[in-house]
């Protein structure tokens, strides 16, 4: 039995919190996945998880196994990548993890393009708009947009984002304009989990000094998907904060109305975000320089 398939079937059944799943992302049966960890465990003459009808968790042993088998795989897929990344024509599995509703409006209508341009590269991509761990995830690339925090990875700007503070007509009918950041608090405001400003909604500071965050008042509508708050700043459910690529249509055809426009939001980009390396893979830079290049003039602008 291949140790390093073992390996990876370890892993992945600790990432994954199960057999089955760990099964699903490796494309194959959960009972090969469970033949290769019992493997393991034979091998190595001790039980690395205590299993249940419930759920399973690491011995002793298991937790520090599990933490030299990821360096292992971790070192093997540097070495393939060293060894693509020499290749002129980038080729070879690019594992990628971008927001949900970016992915299908301004990536997913172009990887044609791409992979005409490169036919022996494929692609993975996985649509989560929290930010993964690339590394755990075992990611090559990720696409953020916002602003980032401070990091030991990579980021390349790819394109410059704007947002906008808006409701629908019917909402501003009923409640009022907003006319200052201090009229938010008796306002009902949209609040998306991910907000890089956290409780609030960042601004920059007079003259560019420094970011204001505008603490919301009335916030009884959540979510993690940026696509629901949408929907229901359309419904007249309250103020929402969307970048445009979202809203611009809405803005131009007068579904919504931007408010606080006076108020200009703290500089938001859309970045291509890798770990670091002394040798950047093919993949990922062809990927990257595609979407600089398409980008350039940003497929969502609206001026």
């Amino acid at each position: 039995m291949d140790r390093f398939t073992s390996l990876e079937a370890f892993v992945r059944v600790v990432d994954q919190s199960g057999f089955a799943a760990a099964a699903r992302s490796l494309n194959m049966s959960a009972g090969m996945v469970s033949k290769h960890v019992n493997g393991l465990e034979r091998r190595l003459g001790t039980r690395l998880l205590n299993r249940t009808t419930r759920r399973l968790a690491l011995t002793d042993a298991g937790r520090q196994f599990y933490e030299q088998a990821r360096l292992v795989l971790r070192g093997l897929d540097e070495a393939e990548r060293a060894v693509t990344a020499r290749s002129s024509q980038p080729e070879g599995l690019l594992r990628v993890a971008a927001p949900f509703v970016f992915s299908e409006r301004y990536i997913a209508p172009y990887l044609p393009g791409l992979l005409r341009r490169c036919p022996n590269m494929q692609i993975e991509i996985v649509c989560d708009d929290s930010v993964v761990d690339l590394v755990q995830g075992r990611f090559d690339l990720a696409i953020r947009i916002g602003k980032l925090p401070d990091s030991c990875l990579v980021a390349r700007k790819l394109a410059l984002v704007e947002v906008s503070v808006c409701g629908a007509p019917s909402y501003l009918g009923e409640r009022g304009t907003p006319q200052t950041l201090d009229d938010l608090s008796g306002h009902v405001c949209l609040e998306y989990d991910y907000q890089w400003s956290g409780a609030g909604w960042g601004f920059r500071g007079s003259n560019g000094n420094g970011d204001v965050i505008a603490r919301l008042g009335q916030t009884p509508y959540r979510s993690n998907n940026a696509q629901i708050l949408h929907a229901m700043a359309l419904d007249g459910l309250g103020l929402v904060q969307l970048p445009t690529f979202m809203v611009g249509p809405d803005l131009v055809a007068g579904r919504l109305t931007a408010v606080l426009t006076k108020y200009r939001p703290v500089e938001r980009w859309v970045h291509a975000v890798y770990p670091p390396g002394r040798q950047l893979p093919a993949t990922v830079r062809m990927f990257s320089d595609f979407f600089a290049e398409l980008f350039r003039t940003p497929p969502w602008s609206t001026t």
